[in-house]
């Protein structure tokens, strides 16, 4: 399984060891977007965090916002004509900077349909995610439709047992 902590502005890095090694060097920083210079110890506070269960995102960005409230109505989910996912329990989750997504219960998801892959990616709000793929012949493979947050940060603990897809991927119809 490769492992890449990933920044939604493109930064890349392998391993937590690299991510270790670029906090300590004479550099800015690339960790998660640290874009500016920033002190060995504010850098060993984020990753002291990132391993205690709080999402060291919001050390260097307090006021960045990651909420989630019920969405009440249905959701259903195919791939051309069949049906990935039906919901009445999803939840609306709204983030600085990004699009609203709905997570949907992974009870009602058709896995039975899905592979997963082996990539990870990493958030420094919501922690590591992994990525699922229509399954069998005919099938897309090289794109990952579904995600999930199988151990968030405590600040999004409720993202545990819920996916999300990728709307430009699938159809999404929301009732």
């Amino acid at each position: 399984m490769q492992v890449v902590f990933k920044h939604r502005h493109g930064a890349r890095f392998k391993t937590a060891a690299h991510v270790r090694k670029i906090a300590t060097c004479n550099r800015p920083p690339l960790f998660l977007g640290l874009w500016r210079q920033t002190s060995e110890r504010n850098m060993k506070a984020m990753l002291d965090t990132a391993t205690s269960g709080g999402g060291p995102g919001y050390i260097r960005y307090p006021d960045y916002d990651v909420s989630m409230q019920p969405f009440v109505g249905r959701i259903r989910v195919h791939i051309g004509e069949t049906q990935l996912a039906e919901s009445t329990s999803a939840i609306l989750l709204t983030e600085t900077d990004h699009s609203p997504v709905y997570y949907l219960p992974r009870a009602d998801v058709r896995f039975d349909l899905l592979e997963a892959l082996d990539d990870t990616t990493y958030c420094p709000f919501k922690g590591h995610a992994t990525y699922w793929r229509v399954a069998g012949k005919g099938a897309d493979h090289g794109k990952a439709v579904l995600w999930a947050y199988t151990s968030p940060f405590d600040e999004v603990s409720g993202l545990s047992e819920y996916v999300a897809f990728y709307s430009d991927r699938v159809r999404l119809e929301v009732v």
